[in-house]
């Protein structure tokens, strides 16, 4: 795994914390309540550190596409196995990364969305609905998306 230079300084500070605690650790280890708090407290900021600073970078995650999300881009990845899918998803203003399998389906319709989307009709895309019984394996279906008008609030 190539360490990303935008992560890099996140990994150095968590390892100095990591690093503290361990001190800290050691020097208390016969004190339960502080081992108490020091492990609890490590995993805490491991984790949610991590979490964080991978969701203001934007990766992409393993993930479904919600039904009814606007198509923005996507690319295919080197080993074509795996197909990076941006979109908004409904209720949202942020755009979101999605990674689906790359099956010959899915890049169908990834590309019939490429060209709705650069003809300027924006592209919806939803999970491809199957029969009761029948297993979903990550296969998408694309429409012209439109906004459906809601009912004005401020009308009698």
């Amino acid at each position: 795994m190539i360490l990303d230079s935008t992560v890099f300084p996140f990994f150095v500070s968590m390892i100095v914390l990591i690093a503290i605690l361990l001190v800290v650790g050691v020097h208390v280890w016969r004190n339960f309540y502080a081992m108490l708090f020091v492990i609890p407290v490590s995993l805490f900021c491991g984790t949610y550190g991590y979490n964080t600073i991978t969701d203001v970078l934007g990766y992409s995650i393993k993930d479904t596409i919600p039904d009814h999300s606007l198509y923005l881009k996507h690319m295919v990845n080197d080993d074509e196995e795996i197909i990076y899918v941006w979109i908004v998803p409904p209720g949202k203003s942020k755009p979101k990364g999605v990674e689906i399998p790359a099956t010959k389906s899915n890049k169908k319709k990834m590309e019939q969305a490429r060209r709705g989307a650069q003809a300027g009709i924006k592209q919806g895309i939803e999970q491809k609905k199957h029969k009761p019984g029948e297993q979903n394996d990550g296969e998408y279906m694309i429409y012209n998306f439109t906004i459906k008008h809601l009912p004005n609030k401020n009308a009698d």
